[in-house]
């Protein structure tokens, strides 16, 4: 055993250490007694270095294990490759596994399939039940893939709400399917968390041992790759890695660092769609447009340039970012325009959106009764009180909110529980039939009066024929757009 310079690499647990410290102990009584004057007895008692030396061991010996090395290196293997909470293999645990298993021949009848598991909702359930809910989750969860793992298969927690389940032995494609509807009713069975019962799910990403691989961590990156892509389908769902995914990926990544260059820049300029009454089309508000800009793989209101700025958190920079584009555009309007400026619904969960809005607003000398926020849902239940507090104190501000759909129970709305909500937007398809269906006519007519009763008013995009307009210009403070009142425009022709 090597020992270091003392205390600091001493380990009191090792039966080798016990000389050393009684050794370095008796070296230090030495020097202080020869500091202060040598020793000395009386009649009282002890004194001097056999007061210390007692004084020493009484506050030292007791922290020795007398345990043999052997145990002593047994049990810190086991805390070193085991998760403390579930008691499974960790992370450390698998690479040591799969280093063993590599180190043998590959066989391709013969090979290994790697099964990554990820929760639905964890993170939900961390701050809404608090991290004991999630630890008994996570117990439970372990449990019950224990209970399916038999024979070659073997489960590990690699962290979070992120398991794995290495199934060695060549399970085929085939056995692999029918084991994973086997795990998703495992993992859609609802937890018991203390009284409530909460509700499971979960998305899973499969791939095989290769002959080229050289560690664990290229086959997690291809189990990783088909776990985003089954995490793309709405509820519980698994995936099999194929090569398409690498490209995905590759393009994926080339999209995210494209997007934060542009946010960092801030080298774009935004247009404006004027925005009138159905009933007259006085163009009154001005919607702000963020379709022109684009990065190689398209424009960025695509659906893949949405998804890449959600799960990589840049929707909240990008949407600061063309707020401050936007007020220093409205600032030389006057206030002639309402303008309506689309945001993502996480700035409602940011505590210092609310500040950073309102130093905005003076900083331009803006109105906030001028400003219409839409965002695309108020429904978010990670922290209702801190959006229903961001919303309470926009609508302080005198800025008026709209939402595209009800974002929740319709009955919220009548019963006056939402009150900011002012404003609902429709899409394309709501009027795009109007003139020719009676039915779909009929239903838009139906949903305009029940907004009118709410005190909701209504902006439909998509507006292109007249005849649309005649079927809409009866409904006073409609609020459209679309090409026929107007094709986005640069801010210097407003």
């Amino acid at each position: 055993m090597k020992l270091k310079w003392f205390p600091l690499g001493l380990k009191l647990r090792d039966v080798y250490a016990q000389p050393a410290l009684i050794f370095f102990g008796l070296l230090a009584v030495v020097a202080l007694s020869v500091m202060t004057g040598g020793f000395s007895m009386s009649d009282a008692g002890l004194q001097g270095p056999e007061m210390l030396l007692e004084m020493l061991f009484a506050s030292m010996l007791p922290a020795v294990s007398f345990k043999k090395a052997p145990e002593s290196l047994e049990q810190l293997e086991a805390i070193a490759y085991r998760d403390s909470l579930t008691g499974l293999r960790n992370r450390r645990g698998l690479w040591d596994d799969i280093e063993a298993l590599q180190a043998g021949e590959f066989l391709r009848d013969k090979r290994a399939a790697l099964l990554l598991i990820d929760l639905d909702r964890f993170k939900f359930i961390n701050d809404t039940l608090g991290h004991d809910a999630g630890d008994q989750m996570l117990i439970s969860l372990s449990e019950r893939l224990i209970g399916l793992c038999d024979g070659d298969k073997y489960c590990y927690r690699l962290g979070g709400d992120e398991f794995l389940i290495v199934w060695n032995g060549g399970p085929s494609f085939i056995d692999v399917d029918v084991f994973c509807s086997k795990l998703k009713d495992a993992l859609n069975h609802p937890y018991k968390i203390d009284r409530s019962h909460v509700e499971g799910g979960g998305s899973i990403g499969i791939t095989w041992e290769r002959q080229g691989d050289k560690d664990v961590g290229s086959m997690l990156k291809r189990a990783d790759m088909a776990l985003y892509k089954a995490k793309s389908v709405a509820g519980s769902s698994h995936r099999f890695f194929c090569g398409q995914m690498e490209e995905e990926t590759r393009r994926r990544r080339q999209l995210e660092v494209e997007l934060r260059n542009l946010i960092i820049a801030s080298d774009f300029k935004l247009q404006y769609v004027p925005t009138a009454y159905a009933s007259d089309l006085t163009v009154s508000h001005i919607a702000v447009d963020v379709s022109g800009l684009k990065t190689q793989f398209g424009s960025l209101s695509d659906q893949q340039h949405v998804d890449a700025l959600i799960e990589t958190g840049l929707i909240v920079q990008l949407d600061r970012a063309v707020l401050e584009r936007a007020f220093s555009d409205i600032s030389i309007w006057n206030n002639r325009y309402t303008v309506i400026i689309e945001l993502h619904s996480n700035q409602l969960l940011d505590p210092t959106f609310l500040t950073y809005f309102t130093g905005l607003l003076e900083e331009y000398r803006i109105s906030g009764n001028k400003l219409i926020l839409a965002f695309d849902t108020l429904d978010k239940p990670e922290n209702r009180k801190l959006v229903n507090a961001s919303l309470d104190g926009l609508k302080g501000l005198g800025v008026r909110i709209a939402s595209h759909g009800f974002g929740g129970d319709i009955s919220n709305f009548s019963a006056g529980l939402m009150p900011q909500n002012r404003y609902l937007i429709l899409g394309k398809k709501w009027v795009e039939n109007i003139a020719h269906d009676e039915t779909a006519s009929e239903l838009l007519n139906n949903l305009i009066r029940l907004a009118a009763c709410m005190n909701l008013n209504i902006i439909l995009d998509g507006v292109e024929y007249a005849d649309q307009v005649q079927c809409l210009a009866q409904h006073s403070g409609l609020l459209i757009k679309g090409d026929l009142v107007g094709k986005p425009i640069p801010a210097s022709e407003v």
